[in-house]
Formats: structure tokens, C-alpha cells, sequence
């Protein structure tokens, strides 16, 4: 049973860098996360408790691919998927010439009472190079989201995401990048919800490739 319920628990919201992949290329990441004060989500209960909408396994996987222009889809939660979201970078450090990338995501997720969980979010983050194979890289996620509590099925606020990426860079073009990352939801009328993440991303290492022809498709 305990396997059963890992396997549908519900994908709460992971740090996302802001730039896009390229056409084609993917990226994955595993986090795990903790909860201080009070819990948004229950990572322990039988399966026909009434807590188990709100179950979440403490380890969360995503993988994302490029789509080309900026454009990138992603699915998260254990398998199988419990969320997918859509982004397009509006500013992209790979493709644009800026030092800040800027996109829109949205996503829609499920818990295992099928509540539907949705956020629309602006992305940010600020690739930075602190060597030839080494970089850091802010983070900031912030927008609407509506996501069930244990006790309010219609809950819904600002939530929000802050951390820094560090990229390895390997094998010359792929990079492994450690994170650190806390969540915050405020959903209107009822107290704050803190979540802190740590975790892994492994994708390309990011290097500015303007708008080719293989990308736009031409």
C-alpha cells in the first residue's frame, strides 16, 4: 500500500530555471523537501484516510524537453506523472543576448482526490559564470496558484519559489547542478505555507546559441 500511495502522490511546485532548452534536449531533476510549521501536505496516512488528498512523497522527479522558440514541456511527480506544465521564455539567455531570463509557465496537477491544483507563474533566473565549468544561478518563481490545503479544497493564493542553481559543467556540454530552494503559499484568508527543497538538475550546460535554423524549424 505504501508503494501504491508514493506512486499517486500529488507533485508539489519545484524551483524551475527560467531560460529554455533546445530543440529536443532535455533536462531532469530529483528534489526532496521538508516542511517547518504548519504542513500543506501529509507525507504519511492510509490510503482511505481522509488526509490522503493532501499525501505527497518527500522525493519529487521532473523531467522537461525543448519544443523550440523558447517553448518547453515538462511533466512532474512520481510515476505515473501528477503534473505538467508549459513554458515559453519571453527573455532567454540561450537565445536572446541578456543577462536575465524571463518566462511564463503554467501547470495542472492533480491530488489523489483529483482536487485539481493550477499555477500560472513568471520564471526568473540569472545564469552567471564563475569559471570555465562552473556557474550560479538565482532563481525566483512567483505567481497565482490554486492549490488545495488538507482542509480547504477551494484554497488559493500567491505561492511562489526562491533558490540558486550551481552547474557543474561535464562531458563538455551537460552540467549537473546542485539546489537549495524554499516555497511559500499564501492562500487568501489562512495562514502561510513554508516548504524547503534541496535537490539535483541534471540538463545541458547553458551556453547563448541565438536563433538558429535547426531551433526555429526552418
Amino acid at each position: 500500500m505504501t508503494i501504491l500511495l508514493w506512486l499517486a502522490a500529488c507533485a508539489p511546485a519545484t524551483l524551475r530555471p527560467a531560460h529554455s532548452l533546445g530543440k529536443l534536449e532535455g533536462a531532469g531533476s530529483v528534489a526532496a523537501f521538508w516542511q517547518p510549521g504548519e504542513a500543506l501536505y501529509t507525507l504519511e496516512c492510509d490510503y482511505f484516510a481522509d488526509s490522503c488528498p493532501g499525501f505527497a512523497a518527500p522525493v519529487q522527479m521532473e523531467f522537461r524537453v525543448g519544443l523550440g522558440r523558447g517553448w518547453e514541456i515538462g511533466v512532474r511527480g512520481l510515476t505515473p506523472p501528477k503534473g505538467v506544465d508549459v513554458k515559453w521564455s519571453v527573455l532567454d539567455e540561450r537565445r536572446h543576448e541578456t543577462p536575465l531570463s524571463v518566462a511564463l509557465d503554467a501547470e495542472v496537477n492533480v491530488d489523489l482526490a483529483l482536487r485539481p491544483i493550477l499555477r500560472g507563474q513568471v520564471l526568473l533566473s540569472s545564469n552567471r559564470l564563475l569559471g570555465d565549468d562552473l556557474a550560479i544561478r538565482p532563481a525566483l518563481n512567483v505567481g497565482y496558484w490554486k492549490e488545495p490545503t488538507l482542509d480547504d479544497a477551494d484554497a488559493h493564493g500567491i505561492g511562489g519559489l526562491a533558490g540558486v542553481f550551481v552547474p557543474v559543467r561535464f562531458l563538455d556540454e551537460q552540467s549537473i547542478a546542485p539546489y537549495v530552494a524554499t516555497s511559500y503559499y499564501l492562500p487568501w484568508g489562512r495562514p502561510g505555507v513554508v516548504i524547503l527543497w534541496a535537490g539535483v538538475d541534471l540538463g545541458p550546460w547553458l551556453e547563448w546559441t541565438g536563433l538558429d535554423e535547426k531551433e526555429l524549424g526552418d
